[in-house]
């Protein structure tokens, strides 16, 4: 009998409900469907490393691990509003993604942007 870690079932629940989500797509082909799923194994890959190097007095790897999360699921946005993909479930899953790999990201005030192109976009967005 094989005895799974708790991380491994974990995975492997969130790769069952994604590969249920996206039999929902009937106009995503398969290369698309795979390269998804392929970048949101390596995002949970990298989501467990920041994990493990979270106690690592040395923030240098931590640091790449961080940037490396960051690339990847903009690449995983960039996947599910490409044309062929984009629909309300695309939009769905990048709120899911969002939710699961940044669960404490705060909804920021418009007087807590640090950015003046940034508070412009919040302003337009909340008018």
């Amino acid at each position: 009998m094989v005895y799974l870690s708790k991380i491994q079932r974990i995975n492997r629940i969130i790769t069952n409900i994604f590969l249920k989500f996206f039999i929902k797509f009937d106009n995503i082909n398969k290369q698309k469907l795979y390269r998804i799923l392929d970048l949101m194994e390596d995002l949970k890959q990298v989501d467990q490393l920041i994990a493990l190097h979270t106690t690592n007095p040395s923030t240098f790897v931590l640091n790449q691990y961080i940037s490396k999360k960051e690339k990847l699921i903009a690449y995983l946005i960039d996947a599910l509003v490409d044309p062929s993909v984009r629909s309300p479930n695309s939009f769905s899953m990048i709120q899911q993604l969002l939710t699961r790999f940044y669960p404490n990201l705060p909804i920021l005030q418009q007087n807590e942007v640090d950015s003046m192109d940034f508070r412009e976009l919040q302003a337009a967005l909340s008018a």
